[in-house]
């Protein structure tokens, strides 16, 4: 059996499968199921529409946590509805 020797267009299409799929572990997909980390964007809708800056406010008032990779900040699901949880009005 021949060995494949992959080339620079074999690679260019594994770095564009593996970004595809690392972009659908972040996002919210159109079947409704929801996603474990999301982004600033998702978050932002999450909580009202807010503005981006009232959004980076709560990351430095430490009221929402986040994680850093590489300057994409990304969301815990389960963290944003903890905050929603605890803005609610009895």
């Amino acid at each position: 059996m021949a060995e494949k020797v992959p080339t620079e267009s074999d690679f260019m299409e594994f770095e564009k499968r593996l970004y595809r799929h690392i972009d659908n572990l972040f996002i919210n997909s159109d079947n409704g199921i929801q996603r474990k980390w999301l982004k600033s964007k998702d978050v932002r809708k999450l909580l009202g529409n807010i503005s981006a800056g009232k959004l980076q406010e709560m990351r430095i008032k430490g009221e929402i946590s986040y994680s850093k990779i590489s300057g994409l900040i990304l969301y815990d699901y389960d963290d944003i509805v903890k905050v929603l949880d605890s803005l609610k009005v009895k």
